[in-house]
């Protein structure tokens, strides 16, 4: 998340945790696009009041709004692919 005066903040979500963050964003992308630019305030700020976040930090959800768009989303988020570690492969017996 770009910072006001300089600099990003990051945050690790789970796979639970990310697949909500971007239903959130779809969400709200659909909502603004029912109101006139004029109105899209008020909007996202009924939508911050009702939605419901947990689950999710709270940083990063009050600033949801620096992910809307295909671009923004891609420029701000990473996913990352499923870890799963070999470690207990060679124990299975």
């Amino acid at each position: 998340i770009p910072l006001p005066l300089t600099g990003h903040e990051a945050w690790l979500l789970t796979h639970d945790e990310a697949a909500a963050f971007e239903t959130g964003v779809r969400s709200l992308e659909a909502e603004l696009q029912q109101h006139e630019p004029d109105e899209q305030i008020g909007a996202l700020a009924s939508y911050l009041a009702s939605a419901d976040h947990r689950g999710l930090p709270a940083r990063v959800f009050l600033r949801i709004e620096a992910f809307l768009g295909d671009d923004r989303f891609g420029a701000r988020a990473l996913t990352l692919p499923t870890y799963q570690s070999d470690r207990h492969k060679g124990d299975e017996q």
